[in-house]
């Protein structure tokens, strides 16, 4: 199966509060040609189970990785879809993308929490983004 730019990740590491955190975006992130149609910008934030040094099990960074696969499929089913990364800290698992239809991707997270289905708990919000600019500025990186 040939790979897409969404198949391809870039990983950034860092410490802030004496705390580890890492952002993998999607190669193709800062150069997508489709923003102007995938121009809703959804954040998910999932609640972890942490160490006291805030770093995450193996087991528990798979239960994510699962809770993001089935996430993103879900939003496939139903919309299209960009997956642009996720950034994890300080106890939190931040994801992010963007769709194109936003009333329906809303209904689809609704009815995930309500059945309480997924492995974790988790919040979301949504904006219009036609810029693309969601990621710099929840993460406070200018120049990314």
């Amino acid at each position: 199966m040939k790979k897409t730019e969404q198949d391809v990740f870039k990983l950034y590491q860092g410490e802030k509060d004496n705390l580890p955190w890492n952002l993998i975006l999607t190669e193709g992130y800062l150069k997508a040609k489709f923003k102007e149609k995938l121009s809703w910008f959804l954040c998910i934030n999932i609640q972890l189970l942490v160490s006291e040094n805030g770093s995450i099990s193996n087991m528990e960074d798979k239960i994510l990785n699962d809770m993001e696969d089935d996430l993103y499929h879900k939003f496939k089913a139903v919309d299209e879809v960009y997956r642009a990364g996720r950034f994890t800290h300080n106890g939190i698992r931040s994801l992010f993308f963007y769709v194109t239809n936003p009333q329906t991707i809303s209904s689809t997270l609704n009815k995930i929490i309500e059945s309480g289905s997924q492995a974790r708990e988790f919040d979301y919000r949504m904006e219009r983004d036609p810029e693309w600019k969601g990621v710099r500025e929840i993460l406070k990186i200018p120049n990314l």
